[in-house]
């Protein structure tokens, strides 16, 4: 993980707002990072991949998108993006389906 953002911390110090657990983690793989950059610079746009924790229903969800379906808003060489972001989302699906 590279980043820890906490909704329900920043929103209760900045608005005194108060909602549930939530929590924002920016998730990276050194390697098909690289690869990505290296194929579209654009791309640093769209890491780390964001996974959501938060509470809800009276459960713990945690989410993620599937980087494939963000390949739409990157330029460059789509073809070796395509791949490098079906192995980034399989890595995803991985460590998801673990936590279940």
């Amino acid at each position: 993980m590279l980043t820890t953002i906490d909704i329900k911390a920043t929103l209760a110090a900045k608005l005194g707002e108060h909602v549930d657990d939530y929590t924002i983690l920016g998730a990276c793989n050194p390697g098909p990072a690289h690869a990505a950059l290296f194929a579209s610079p654009e791309v640093g746009l769209l890491l780390p991949c964001n996974v959501a924790v938060r509470r809800g229903e009276g459960r713990t969800i945690v989410q993620a998108i599937d980087p494939g379906s963000l390949l739409g808003i990157a330029a460059g060489d789509l073809a070796e993006l395509a791949d490098t972001a079906a192995d980034a989302g399989r890595r995803l699906r991985t460590d998801l389906v673990s936590l279940a």
